[in-house]
């Protein structure tokens, strides 16, 4: 049986380059957490965090809102 092949719908995004990097299970997890409070996609997260320092919070904060997401509490 042939397949009929889809035409491809242009792509109103174009990326070029990918990022990708190890993380061990602990910080993995606090990731999640973080982008689960964040309500952004984790790449949107990871983009933002990178990109744009003025959104940098308070350590002490971002330590207490990743131990409630991580408990289920967030």
């Amino acid at each position: 049986m042939s397949r009929k092949r889809r035409a491809k719908r242009p792509c109103k995004r174009t990326r070029s380059v990918i990022v990708a990097f190890r993380m061990e299970e602990d910080a993995a997890r606090r990731l999640d957490a973080l982008v689960s409070l964040s309500g952004l996609t984790k790449q949107d997260y990871i983009e933002r965090r990178l990109l744009d320092e003025s959104r940098d919070r308070h350590p002490e904060l971002a330590h207490r809102e990743i131990t409630l997401a991580m408990d289920g509490n967030g």
